[in-house]
Formats: structure tokens, C-alpha cells, sequence
């Protein structure tokens, strides 16, 4: 298995024990992977990524000023790096913090162009926002930077039918569909394009 390279510089103990926190919180563990943040961060306080994954945390158990203040201390540790930038300005998104989050985003998507996140999440935000020419700019280079990434082929292909490129939109869509061809997103994308009607072939695969 490749090593992470985020893990650099880490025991690989404390390594580790990271990993276990990060399957605590996905499992929905959250005091256990707690746990095993804090303590990756005493064992290693000049290093960023335990306090990374303690912001995660804190982004998903509802505590987003926390979260704000540990990505900041992360950043004084590694002040370039861009995943941290970005997880930032979804923290400052969450408090209310938009221009800052903005900031955030293209910092990161400056700070490393072939990072597909940053570009979905300022992208994201960018159609959230209505500035859907510049949504779809960012949403672009996150789907070509990670063509498994599903969300961000569907809110391009959203973004697409809000500036009226209705062809493109259904392109995106079926380019989905192909892969994942229950993915209801892309059904609902696709059967929202009232000028574009759904073929029979199209129904059939629905019922199926």
C-alpha cells in the first residue's frame, strides 16, 4: 500500500493511531477518534496533520469555530499547504465567515493547481453564491482533476443548465450515468432539462 504522503515526517505509531481515529470518525466514533487525534497531537506537536484531522472532527460534530482556530494553528506549522487552506475555508464557510472562505479557497487552488478539492469547493460555493461562469471555471478543473469525483461532475453539469448549456449539461449526466447508472443525481439533473426529453431507453432504465 503507498504510504500517505501527508503522513510524512510521523511515526509510524502515531501514524497509526491517526488512521484509527479516521475510521472512528467515519464509523461515527467520534469520541474515539477524538482520542486519537489529541493524542497523535501530543505526541507530535510540531507537526500539522494531527491538527487537521482534529478540525475535521470538529467541522462534523458542529463545533466550527474550534475547527477555525486548529486549522489556524496547523497553518502556522505548514503555512503553504493548500488541504489545510481549503478544510479552512469550509470551516469558515460554516461560521458564517463567506469572504474569508473565499479567500481560503482560491488560496488554495493558487497554492496547488492539481489539488481537486480546492476547485470543488470554491466551485461549489461560487454557484451557491450565483456567479455560475466562474462555478463552472472551477467545477471543470476538480472533475478533470478527479474524474471519480461524482459530485463534482453533477454540480457542473448544474451549473451548465443554469447558464443555458443544456447540451453540455446532459453530456455531463450521461458521462455519470455510464458509470453509475442509479445515481439519482444525475437522473434528477437530467430530468430538469425540460427542453431536453428523457428517451424510452431512459425510462427503462429508471424502472430497472
Amino acid at each position: 500500500m503507498t504510504a500517505d504522503p501527508r503522513m510524512a515526517g510521523l511515526a509510524p505509531a502515531i501514524a497509526a493511531g491517526l488512521q484509527a481515529g479516521a475510521r472512528a470518525l467515519r464509523d461515527g466514533q467520534h469520541a474515539q477518534a477524538e482520542q486519537h487525534f489529541i493524542k497523535a497531537m501530543q505526541q507530535a506537536p510540531a507537526h500539522p496533520e494531527p491538527l487537521r484531522y482534529l478540525a475535521i472532527l470538529q467541522l462534523h460534530t458542529r463545533r466550527a469555530p474550534l475547527a477555525v482556530q486548529t486549522l489556524q494553528r496547523a497553518l502556522a506549522l505548514a503555512a503553504d499547504d493548500a488541504l489545510l487552506h481549503s478544510d479552512l475555508g469550509n470551516a469558515q464557510s460554516s461560521i458564517g465567515a463567506l469572504d474569508a472562505a473565499f479567500a481560503s479557497w482560491r488560496r488554495a487552488c493558487a497554492l496547488d493547481p492539481a489539488q481537486p478539492m480546492p476547485w470543488f469547493n470554491l466551485g461549489r460555493n461560487l454557484q451557491q453564491r450565483g456567479d455560475t461562469d466562474a462555478a463552472i471555471d472551477a467545477l471543470t478543473q476538480a472533475a478533470t482533476l478527479a474524474p471519480d469525483l461524482v459530485p463534482a461532475r453533477i454540480l457542473l453539469g448544474d451549473a451548465l443548465v443554469h447558464a443555458g448549456r443544456f447540451d453540455e449539461a446532459v453530456a455531463r449526466y450521461r458521462e455519470v450515468l455510464a458509470q453509475h447508472p442509479s445515481c439519482g443525481d444525475a437522473w434528477r439533473g437530467l430530468s430538469n432539462i425540460k427542453t431536453r426529453t428523457l428517451a424510452d431507453a431512459d425510462a427503462d432504465a429508471l424502472r430497472s
